[in-house]
């Protein structure tokens, strides 16, 4: 007979085992598996970046024939000109991708130019200079691709190694110049010039970047730099009495040639203003040079002689923008 004491002791080891804390019991039990612990997920980040800002820097050409004579020297002066930009980023764990333009926006009366050349005139070779005060800035535009890896991080550090291709277009316009002096044709301040000026630069380059992180802003800095310059430019000077133009073109391509070289500087910061928008700014300067031994000068008084050519630019801009972050 089960008195009332020995149910109570029953009824209470079966609670005492339902009770048991269940992790004990699948401990016990092996064929009933462990959760799985949950795995952080890879950071990965897109921004764009719209801004303007303002241009500045030199372009400077000069052609020789096969004399070794400088036939045709012009320097421009880019000054007061604006430009706007766009920047795509992608972050994903330690690599970056970025794509980044800008172009003039308004430019008006932006440079000024010096020109020294031999021109044509009524059959005979003369050298004339003329400038201009209100040249025009017509075309200038870059688009900047590169790649980056992060090969140092801590908390606020970022030291990254880059990798990407710039191309840079310049177009200048010289309309409404005027002559200076000559001694053999006298007062030349009524004769009409023009010229103008092309250059396409496509640079590959490698370089390095850093990058500080604090509260509430950020700062950075890079420096680039390529010796494999692929360029190309185009000269047109109208002459002032028969009005007959002369085109000469080189293109120069680097064969371990370090004159053909290219060099860049971005520092920067932003500060932000939420978690998603951020106010930017930044100074770039750039400069390329570039020459070779061969070119091809096509001319009213010359017909086609070999020459050589050498070309260089030198441009700093400042922008700020706005950058918004997903």
């Amino acid at each position: 007979m089960i008195t009332s004491s020995s149910r109570n002791l029953f009824l209470s080891s079966v609670a005492a085992i339902i009770l048991l804390p269940g992790t004990t019991l699948a401990a016990d039990l092996p064929w009933i598996p462990e959760s799985p612990q949950p795995q952080a997920p890879l950071s990965s980040s897109f921004s764009i970046e719209v801004f303007t800002g303002y241009l500045t820097g030199t372009i400077e050409q000069s052609a020789y024939n096969c004399c070794g004579e400088k036939f045709a020297h012009t320097k421009w002066k880019i000054d007061n000109a604006g430009i706007v930009g766009a920047t795509l980023a992608y972050r994903w764990d330690w690599l970056d991708l970025r794509l980044s333009g800008w172009t003039v926006g308004w430019s008006g009366n932006s440079s000024d130019s010096f020109t020294d050349a031999i021109i044509c005139d009524l059959g005979c070779r003369t050298r004339v200079k003329w400038r201009n005060d209100e040249a025009k800035l017509p075309a200038m535009y870059q688009i900047d691709a590169s790649i980056g890896i992060r090969i140092y991080q801590d908390a606020s550090f970022v030291l990254t190694g880059l990798a990407g291709y710039r191309h840079l277009r310049v177009g200048l316009k010289d309309r409404g110049g005027h002559a200076l002096p000559n001694d053999v044709l006298g007062d030349l301040s009524d004769l009409p010039l023009s010229s103008a000026y092309d250059q396409w630069w496509h640079t590959p380059y490698v370089g390095i970047g850093a990058q500080h992180d604090g509260a509430g802003y950020s700062l950075m800095a890079e420096v680039i730099g390529s010796p494999i310059v692929f360029a190309n430019d185009r000269a047109r000077m109208i002459s002032i009495e028969a009005d007959q133009s002369f085109i000469y073109y080189s293109n120069y391509v680097s064969e371990a040639d370090y004159n053909t070289w290219m060099v860049g500087a971005t520092v920067g910061g932003e500060v932000r203003l939420t978690d998603a928008f951020a106010l930017t700014g930044k100074a770039q300067y750039q400069y390329y040079e570039a020459k070779k031994d061969k070119a091809t000068v096509k001319g009213a008084c010359c017909g086609m002689i070999p020459a050589s050519q050498s070309g260089d630019l030198s441009a700093f801009t400042l922008t700020v923008g706005l950058k918004a972050s997903f």
